[in-house]
């Protein structure tokens, strides 16, 4: 029979109370250093549990957070959910993980969590106006958080990367080394505004025949295949992600291109697998880990009632041997 927080007492000579301030950190400062110490070492000979049961009815909490994401298998992912666990699991909480095909699945998944009265949510979400309208109804009964996208509900929280400064970045770097035919995909508005800016500040217009139709699918193999059949062919590529890149490196050597003195390639993301892409994939990294152990930080304190703010961290470039530098 699993030890009570009476056992634990009555083995350390203390009342119910003291064990209790100790083991729930809900005292201690009503507690000696040394009462304290003589109380874990009883618990631990008992091999006391506390009851997450008891816990939760005391609280008023399940101690458990949902997460809900449309694939585990992304490049971003796994880091960051390693950084969502990680920051749970310093406050004694559970991660219940849902993954979803389509909206159904997806309306299916918020209906399970709140069943089992999670008492919070992060999602990655999808950007389409049904998908945020049942994010924003489910934000009306427990707190929610956005992960790698802004929140444009103040009812949810949000932690992201700046979008724009990705696209920005990214473009910046391959301009100063003298490229001015640079392919980058449609369809992230905040992205667009980061390569705006960037040839602005080099007094030049962006070229819209530059950019990927958001009509095709995001795809590094199509991005290289689509751009070899426009009357002015880039000199540089930069894909949504890494991976994306990836492909198109592939593509290029399937190809007979030899990179970067063909075309130059820089991705985003910064995975590890850059560093045995032949050429080496230089790219525009974003801090996955932290933006999961960060999102579980506002969540956190969002399930507490605290007042929080959005936070957007910042992108930086890993520099390696997929970019050449142009003659200008």
């Amino acid at each position: 029979m699993s030890a009570t927080l009476k056992d634990v007492a009555n083995l350390a000579q203390v009342s119910v109370c003291a064990v209790s301030y100790v083991i729930n950190r809900t005292g201690l400062h009503k507690v000696g250093k040394d009462t304290q110490r003589h109380i874990l070492e009883a618990a631990a000979k008992l091999k006391y549990q506390p009851s997450m049961a008891g816990r939760a009815l005391k609280k008023g909490k399940t101690f458990l957070v949902g997460a809900i994401l449309p694939t585990i298998t992304s490049s971003f992912v796994p880091e960051m959910l390693e950084g969502l666990e990680d920051c749970l699991n310093q406050a004694d909480y559970s991660l219940i993980l849902c993954t979803h095909k389509n909206i159904d699945e997806f309306k299916h998944k918020c209906d399970i969590l709140r069943r089992k009265q999670v008492d919070g949510t992060v999602i990655l979400p999808e950007m389409g106006d049904a998908f945020l309208r049942i994010c924003d109804q489910l934000a009306t009964q427990m707190p929610v958080a956005f992960v790698a996208q802004q929140s444009t509900n103040p009812a949810i929280i949000s932690v992201c990367t700046d979008g724009e400064e990705v696209g920005y970045l990214g473009v910046k770097y391959l301009l100063e080394r003298g490229h001015r035919q640079i392919c980058v995909p449609a369809g992230n508005n905040w992205r667009i505004q980061g390569y705006i800016r960037a040839f602005k500040e080099f007094g030049l217009m962006f070229d819209e025949r530059m950019l990927f139709p958001r009509s095709n699918p995001d795809q590094g193999r199509k991005m290289l295949q689509w751009a070899l059949k426009q009357k002015i062919v880039p000199t540089a590529f930069y894909p949504y992600s890494d991976m994306f890149a990836m492909e198109l490196i592939d593509e290029a050597a399937e190809l007979g291109f030899k990179l970067p003195e063909k075309f130059s390639v820089i991705g985003t993301d910064g995975l590890s697998i850059c560093e045995v892409t032949r050429p080496r994939l230089t790219t525009v990294a974003q801090p996955r880990y932290e933006q999961g152990f960060k999102v579980g930080e506002l969540l956190l304190a969002r399930i507490s009632n605290q007042d929080v703010q959005n936070l957007m961290l910042h992108p930086y470039i890993q520099e390696r041997q997929s970019v050449k530098r142009l003659m200008t």
